[in-house]
């Protein structure tokens, strides 16, 4: 089964198909997206709360288990509400009576409802006390989420209307999302055989310095068979064989680990940038759990990359998350990662002109070469490496 074909309806778009949609709560952009969005920047303050469809079929899944809740507290209220009803009624007195005046058959019945109102008390009493500070709470924030709705005044969709470039055609063009998502068939992930090694020594080259020969001399060089994974991936990238490379919008993951055995070199060439091209290493762990979509802005996100903006982004780091410090690349440039285990580091190095970037890591879980791509980029995977 296939993705719902949607046509972008942004002005001077050209009706492009729709390749996701923006979850971000604040953004007044229409939300379905195509690569004109991205290239027009229209989402580009929060990159992050983009999702392609896969994703958006469990957003929205994940609302409608909220809204059944919801239903299910209202209905289970009602009925609480119900049984509470039948007890006032079955108990009911006037407050305001005056013992005066009263029968004895009178007094009597009220003894007896009043005996009854000290049982529910006894029973009920911490139960009631609890319950009350919860619901008002609850009642409070519906109350406010009420308000909220009344202001954002949620939009309806209007058929055969062409909508303006205005915060009111996001509701439309979700509405149709929705439809395709009948279609949609969401993928399981299965484990592959990891892929091993080759591992190659390299001849020292002559220096004076010779500390720095006794390391090279000692030095291994993995130059793995690296492969982009059809597995590992967002659904919008697309993984070419035999070149080996990844073009298309999202994160792509090689299948073998990096060794924790000496340094590994893995090299990238860049055959087209467009907009947006991250080179890296991941923890694929945690890129699986936040389904290849993570917040890069914020820590903890399990990747350490470079970008052809020369910005830089470090799971661990604060001072290297998000920040400009890197060098700059293009098409046709070849950006080389060496990673080193013992000394817990990956640099980034573009021969022409010669420049480099390094970075810290603090793991010894395994990590794994990744791209993130934008737009319609696409990078090829070298191999074998040519040492100089």
């Amino acid at each position: 089964m296939q993705d719902p074909v949607l046509q972008c309806l942004q002005e001077n778009h050209y009706s492009k198909q729709i390749i996701g949609v923006c979850v971000n709560s604040e953004c007044q952009k229409i939300r379905p997206y195509c690569q004109q969005c991205l290239k027009c920047y229209l989402h580009s303050e929060h990159l992050h709360d983009l999702q392609d469809f896969t994703d958006f079929y469990n957003y929205v899944q994940e609302g409608l288990n909220t809204y059944n809740k919801m239903q299910n507290l209202a209905e289970e209220l009602q009925s609480i509400a119900k049984l509470i009803t039948i007890i006032i009624n079955q108990l009911s007195f006037n407050p305001k009576i005056n013992l005066k005046d009263m029968s004895i058959i009178a007094i009597n019945n009220l003894i007896n409802k009043i005996i009854r109102v000290k049982e529910v008390e006894k029973t009920m009493k911490n139960n009631l006390e609890l319950a009350m500070i919860p619901l008002q709470k609850i009642k409070q924030d519906f109350q406010e989420l009420i308000h909220k709705n009344n202001e954002q005044q949620l939009i309806r969709e209007e058929p055969h209307k062409k909508i303006p470039q205005k915060s009111k055609k996001q509701r439309r063009a979700v509405k149709e999302c929705s439809k395709g998502l009948q279609i949609i068939q969401h993928q399981i992930m299965t484990k592959q055989e990891e892929i091993k090694h080759q591992v190659v020594c390299i001849k020292p080259s002559k220096s004076k310095d010779e500390k720095k020969q006794q390391q090279q001399q000692q030095m291994i060089i993995n130059q793995g068979k690296y492969q982009f994974s059809n597995l590992y991936k967002n659904r919008a990238i697309n993984v070419i064989q035999p070149e080996n490379s990844a073009e298309g919008f999202g994160f792509c993951v090689c299948d073998q680990a990096i060794s924790k055995i000496g340094i590994t070199l893995i090299a990238f060439r860049i055959i087209k940038c467009d907009w947006r091209i991250h080179i890296g290493v991941c923890d694929r762990d945690i890129l699986i759990e936040s389904k290849y979509d993570p917040n890069l802005a914020n820590l903890d996100h399990g990747t350490y990359l470079i970008n052809n903006q020369g910005d830089v982004f470090s799971t661990a780091d604060i001072e290297n998350n998000d920040k400009s410090k890197s060098f700059k690349f293009y098409n046709k440039n070849i950006i080389t990662i060496e990673i080193d285990y013992q000394l817990q580091q990956i640099t980034w190095i573009k021969k022409q002109p010669n420049e480099t970037f390094t970075l810290k890591f603090d793991t010894q879980k395994e990590l794994y070469p990744c791209v993130k791509l934008w737009g319609s980029s696409k990078v090829e995977l070298l191999n074998p490496i040519i040492l100089q």
